[in-house]
């Protein structure tokens, strides 16, 4: 099946995320019918009295736009069901997404959704404690969840065989969960949450500046105001019976999404699903949130202290929600601001050495949306000159020397990247469940593409003057330890934290809906016999320097993918010059003697394709990815970097300072600690193995521009051992002619890679040692074993 027949938009919104909230208790479907709704809950009620359950729509492919062929259903309970056939690969992918997420919870009870992320994965009333996991990982597939503030979501990707099994484990936690979940698993899970909070926020550095800013930005009663993880305080004080009142009112079929893609056949499909969640109840009805966008009267001024090194400066305006008519404008405005390399905040911050990083994004959500600003500082320096002149770049900003060819490559690398994320069954299910559940439009991809094609320059102007140009907003200042004189001003806003804990009256009168069947959603299915697979084709030619280059011709996907791998990892360094082929590489992503670094970064753009060097243990990479077409001119510019490096000194202080930067930041991340005294143990002194493949602070700092230069030098000489994969739209490709530059400028050589030297001591033990390592007033504990 060609790649455009295969990117699913799906149709009309109806079910669950569009029912109007007309009482708490579960309801039947005659009760659904005879009740008075609104708006779009309308929709489904007509479909509901005119007997449109079962199919509602299917699409076929459409010429001239970005469509895939799907079939959608309604079952009688709600459940919103959209199955998509992509024969590409015997697996397929099993989406469930429940509109709920931190948004849905109510001041002083947060982190329920993220909690309950948790609870699912805990069994059910007919799957053992941790089986779900079992089963899918002796399958051969993979699974996780994921909460944000707007949805949770389960999702896995299984051999086509196993879809009856993953449809069950899902109907199984959707319709029989709560006689399962006991007061141990709950403080099982709360501890693990707990926990979760600990090494992602509170003992991470840095990790608090999403807490602090939402705080700020967000009124005290807006649903944002406070991160999906929740607060400590919060998950204390409540108990089992709060977390399964908040099953009760979300987790139910008229407030979910099942998308089915990948090996499956349509009308097969949609019978399992019916066997396995037709006769699961209803839950009370859900109503789309109002929109939340908010407006600041003044600007917020806020202090956070962490145990870093470097400070950071964060500037938040206030956005719009997503798919807003103003969503892609800002988008695009803000990636000039500081979005690459090119951007005005990249040249006055990151590439005059002021700043490690300097950047500009727009999150947008379901009800809200956000424009952040964010520089973090080398030095320990103050921040309040640092934010004056990001306010003049930002007040001074003109978009109207935004070219049309700077927008139509911003455009091109867009595209580019819809097309490349929609690759796998995965992605194309998580795509088809956001359009359902948030869009009002699941045929929305091109749509959604179309808005950012039919954007000028006039757009930019204007969001520019309404969302940006001498706008309030907060000002966070992160400082280290005991230095709050570098704050850029003093606060001026203390964020209100919420002790009432008083439940909503949404939770009270809630009944458990018990599953009444004939047993078969009960019984797990046995798995059908693994159908046989076609295993692609593999091409190898051989170059005439030795170097073999492996194809894969595929026309999936519009895109084509290269590795390159040559056998000059970190293990082939000396201890005392560890980390420099990162340094290489990082020098190599630099300017070339054609191109500027700003210069390629655009070219790149413009053909929506990308070239990094990188580097593992065992072998440097060059990972290239391109789109059909364009291979020819992204090679070239692969050629120019490979060869004609410009290696300037002033590019070279550049990555080392950025590297040194970096690795003293690790410095405060107890994992890193852990790990690098884990290397110490495990391996001699004098193996590369001994220290991260980054090197260490002193290593990197005495290494010399000549030194990396003589390292390219055996980079050079090593291409000739090295191997080539290949996969994409390749038709028409002829891949000799495409590695010709190599065959031309590599010539074969004999250089050995060392062995691995693992420390002797270690391999003499006959009992196990523990190493303690002292990080003062860490909130949390590190193991590694």
């Amino acid at each position: 099946m060609k790649f455009l027949e295969k990117i699913i938009c799906l149709g009309i919104f109806i079910g669950s995320n569009a029912q109007e909230d007309n009482g708490m208790q579960t309801m039947s479907l005659e009760q659904i019918k005879n009740s008075k709704p609104s708006g779009l809950q309308a929709k489904l009620l007509s479909q509901l009295n005119k007997k449109k359950i079962g199919l509602v729509e299917k699409i076929t492919t459409e010429k001239g736009k970005l469509v895939i062929p799907y079939s959608k259903y309604i079952l009688a309970n709600g459940l919103t069901v959209i199955i998509s056939e992509d024969h590409s690969d015997p697996i397929v992918n099993v989406n469930v997404t429940y509109h709920v997420g931190s948004a849905r919870e109510t001041l002083g009870r947060s982190g329920f959704a993220h909690f309950f992320e948790h609870m699912m994965f805990q069994g059910s009333e007919n799957v053992a404690d941790e089986e779900h996991f079992k089963i899918i990982e002796s399958a051969g597939g993979r699974m996780n969840g994921t909460t944000n503030k707007d949805r949770t979501n389960y999702f896995e990707t299984v051999p086509s065989n196993y879809l009856e099994t993953v449809l069950w484990l899902e109907a199984d936690r959707m319709g029989f969960l709560l006689d399962a979940v006991t007061q141990e698993k709950f403080e099982i899970q709360r501890a693990t949450v707990k926990n979760e909070r600990g090494q992602n926020y509170d003992n991470k550095p840095y990790g608090m500046i999403w807490e602090k800013s939402a705080q700020t930005l967000y009124p005290y009663n807006h649903s944002y105001s406070w991160l999906t993880i929740g607060y400590i305080e919060d998950l204390n004080r409540v108990d089992v019976e709060d977390l399964k009142r908040f099953f009760l009112r979300w987790y139910a079929p008229n407030n979910a999404t099942l998308v089915i893609t990948g090996d499956v056949n349509t009308e097969e499909a949609y019978k399992m699903v019916e066997q396995y969640f037709s006769a699961i109840p209803m839950g009370p009805i859900v109503t789309n949130a109002p929109k939340q966008m908010i407006a600041l009267e003044q600007n917020f001024y806020v202090s956070l202290e962490d145990k870093i090194t470097m400070p950071q400066l964060d500037v938040v305006f206030s956005g719009v929600h997503a798919h807003h008519p103003d969503e892609a404008p800002l988008d695009v405005l803000l990636n000039f601001i500081g979005g690459d390399n090119q951007s005005a905040l990249y040249q006055k911050f990151v590439k005059s050495k002021k700043a490690v990083f300097a950047n500009a994004e727009s999150p947008c959500y379901e009800l809200a949306g956000e424009l952040d600003f964010s520089i973090r500082i080398k030095n320990s320096t103050s921040l309040k000159p640092v934010y004056e002149e990001l306010m003049t770049i930002i007040n001074n900003f003109d978009p109207n020397t935004i070219s049309a060819q700077a927008i139509q490559k911003y455009i091109n690398n867009h595209e580019a990247s819809v097309l490349k994320s929609l690759g796998s069954v995965d992605a194309k299910g998580f795509k088809l469940a956001d359009y359902s559940t948030f869009e009002g439009n699941t045929n929305f991809i091109d749509q959604d593409l179309q808005r950012y094609k039919n954007i000028t320059q006039e757009d930019l102007i204007r969001v520019y003057n309404q969302y940006l140009k001498n706008k309030k907003h907060i000002v966070l200042s992160t400082y280290p330890l005991g230095k709050k004189e570098l704050i850029v001003k003093e606060d001026n806003f203390i964020p209100q934290l919420n002790q009432n804990a008083v439940e909503s009256e949404e939770y009270k009168n809630l009944a458990n809906r018990k599953v009444i069947d004939d047993n078969i959603t009960r019984i797990k299915p046995k798995v059908k016999a693994l159908k046989k697979i076609d295993l692609p084709i593999i091409k190898t030619i051989t170059l005439s320097n030795g170097i073999p280059v492996n194809a894969i011709y595929s026309s999936e996907t519009p895109e084509i993918n290269i590795l390159i791998t040559l056998p000059l990892g970190h293990l082939n360094e000396k201890t005392n010059q560890s980390g420099i082929g990162q340094l290489l590489c990082s020098w190599l992503n630099e300017s070339t003697k054609n191109y500027s670094s700003e210069a390629l970064t655009e070219s790149l753009a413009l053909l929506g394709s990308s070239i990094v060097f990188g580097i593992d243990n065992e072998n440097i990479t060059i990972s290239i990815n391109t789109l059909d077409g364009k291979l020819e001119e992204t090679i070239k510019l692969l050629e120019d970097k490979i060869f004609n490096p410009k290696f300037q000194s002033l590019e070279f202080d550049f990555v080392k300072s950025n590297l040194i930067n970096s690795l003293q930041q690790q410095l405060n991340n107890p994992q890193y600690v852990v790990r690098g005294v884990f290397k110490q143990k495990m391996f001699e002194s004098n193996s590369p193995y001994s220290l991260s493949s980054s090197g260490s602070i002193e290593t990197i700092t005495n290494l010399k521009e000549s030194e990396v230069k003589n390292y390219y030098d055996q980079f050079i000489t090593q291409l000739s051992k090295s191997k080539i994969f290949i996969a994409g739209n390749l038709q028409g490709s002829k891949l000799e002619k495409t590695f010709q530059f190599l065959e031309n400028k590599v010539k074969a050589n004999t250089t050995t890679t060392p062995k691995l030297q693992v420390n002797t001591k270690m391999k003499k033990l006959n009992q196990s040692i523990i190493y303690f390592v002292d990080k003062p007033k860490a909130p949390q504990s590190q193991i590694y074993l």
